[in-house]
């Protein structure tokens, strides 16, 4: 798939509404695309929620696989994971490797102890080229957790320009 442009974004994305129809109506759709609005956008800030909702229509789009196989052949594995703030994970597992895996599996959103909130401007901070202790310091977290976002982040390959 092509990679989104940061520039491609920045005339289209004034709001949360136009995120969601951005993605709903493109057919070059990867998880890129949404680390890019998240670079592009200092003012836009989304919920656990609307995370969720986007990764579930960016997997819905790129018809869904195994993170781990890459196989189309996958089920539905448990009902829905209710959070305190009303949102709802589905799990899958894969038929071929046997697997489970959600909507966040393989991406910064994966076992993450931050508030969304945070990682999303911790990519912006990474994406700034700040250091570790200054990105640490703005986003009002520890020096080893700005250090694990970072890795975390580089090592997931979502901004194609650090």
């Amino acid at each position: 798939m092509d990679n989104i442009k940061v520039t491609d974004i920045n005339i289209k994305i004034k709001s949360k509404e136009d995120i969601i129809n951005y993605l709903k109506s493109t057919d070059r759709i990867d998880y890129n695309a949404l680390i890019n609005i998240f670079k592009a956008n200092d003012k836009i800030i989304l919920s656990r929620k609307e995370i969720i909702y986007l990764l579930k229509i960016i997997n819905d789009k790129s018809n869904r696989r195994c993170p781990y196989c890459n196989s189309i052949s996958i089920s539905r594995h448990q009902k829905y994971t209710k959070y305190k703030d009303g949102v709802t994970k589905e799990r899958f597992r894969c038929k071929e490797c046997r697997k489970t895996f959600s909507d966040t599996t393989n991406t910064i959103f994966h076992n993450a102890k931050l508030p969304f909130e945070k990682i999303q401007m911790c990519v912006k901070e990474v994406t700034n080229e700040n250091t570790i202790r200054t990105a640490a310091k703005n986003l009002d977290i520890s020096v080893p957790t700005a250090f694990y976002m970072k890795h975390k982040i580089l090592n997931n390959k979502i901004a194609a320009d650090i």
